[in-house]
């Protein structure tokens, strides 16, 4: 009993024993740490339901909780850990997993409640939730951004390419035809380019589908090379 005694008050998890009449017999001392009262604050269980959900629909809630789990205890049954919001004497709010479980005989006789601390955990998983609606947040204003540039970007390079087509079907001489060729290359390369663009915004909101298009692959090695040959002119004029 000695032992039992000393394990009790020592260990970090509040404890509440009451006898089947509702009389609260033994609070450990983490319970009054916890919440603040004492054996002459709450001499039975009402008193208990009375300061801990001074809120009636709150308090019908949890006596009912409680009553459904004592009545499994009685049947020998198992009964999970519920986590509760309760008020302590100085007014704040802790969240805690309360745990019944049967006593003995005799002195022992009755239910013991466990009740855990998890104000902080609750704590830290509020603020990582809130961090993690900051990020989608920003991710969505970075998705919403690369779709506008996009579209805005590819109605000026519609127009170049339009024009530089429309060049091109024209009579122009040789050098110039090619410049202009060129450049209506360059247009639908940088096309391409904002289109990817665009689909990263589609990836990340998951809307992005792929197609299966016929390509030439000859007709792309040369544009390649073109636009290298393209770039090296230009750095030899500089």
């Amino acid at each position: 009993e000695n032992r039992f005694q000393r394990i009790v008050e020592a260990i970090p998890v509040g404890i509440a024993q009451h006898d089947p009449n509702g009389d609260v017999r033994f609070l450990n001392p983490y319970f009054t740490q916890l919440f603040g009262y004492s054996t002459e604050d709450i001499p039975t269980v009402e008193d208990w339901y009375r300061l801990a959900w001074p809120d009636a629909d709150a308090r019908a809630r949890a006596r009912q909780q409680w009553q459904e789990d004592l009545r499994a205890q009685r049947l020998g049954l198992d009964t999970p850990a519920r986590e509760q919001q309760i008020r302590c004497r100085d007014g704040n709010l802790r969240s805690v997993e309360i745990a019944l479980a049967r006593g003995g005989s005799g002195p022992y006789d009755g239910i013991y409640a466990v009740f855990s601390d998890v104000t902080e955990q609750r704590e830290v998983m509020q603020r990582l939730e809130q961090a993690m609606l900051v990020a989608q947040s920003a991710a969505r204003a970075k998705s919403e951004f690369l779709a506008n540039m996009s579209h805005e970007i590819r109605t000026p390079m519609n127009a170049i390419i339009g024009l530089s087509e429309l060049a091109l079907h024209g009579e122009l001489p040789p050098r110039q035809h090619q410049y202009v060729q060129r450049i209506h290359q360059a247009g639908v390369s940088l096309l391409g380019i904002i289109n990817d663009i665009l689909d990263f915004s589609k990836i990340e909101a998951g809307k992005l589908s792929i197609e299966q298009a016929p390509f030439s692959l000859g007709r792309l090695l040369r544009d390649v090379l073109r636009s290298e040959e393209h770039t090296s002119e230009l750095q030899s004029l500089r």
